[in-house]
């Protein structure tokens, strides 16, 4: 039987290498907050630097992490649909684009679950 998430996180990626370590973090740190499962969904939308590379990595390194690797860049909003296609939570988040701010948007969207 496979789990269902609580929560899905849906992050569409174009030229953002630098940050995707650090929101995953963020992420995870938040979630350990509050009393639900969640998956994390990557979704490489083909833009500059080579985020694939780090969303495999977290992906074989933590089974929440899902990547998605479009053939081309397709667009922000193509990309956020993408990943919510293969979303597989009850509720969803979705993230512009990873955040370099210290707040963490995810602990304040799911404080009321």
């Amino acid at each position: 039987m496979i789990d269902i998430p609580d929560i899905s996180v849906v992050v569409p990626v174009y030229g953002s290498d630098n940050t995707l370590e650090p929101l995953y973090e963020r992420v995870a740190a938040a979630a350990s907050q509050i009393p639900a499962s969640f998956e994390l969904i990557f979704v490489d939308d083909c833009g500059p630097g080579n985020p694939w590379e780090l969303i495999s990595k977290m992906a074989q390194s933590d089974p929440r992490v899902i990547g998605l690797k479009l053939s081309r860049n397709f667009g922000q909003h193509s990309a956020i649909m993408a990943g919510v296609e293969i979303s597989r939570g009850n509720n969803g988040l979705r993230f512009a684009r990873p955040s370099r701010g210290n707040s963490s948007p995810v602990g304040k969207s799911t404080g009321g679950l």
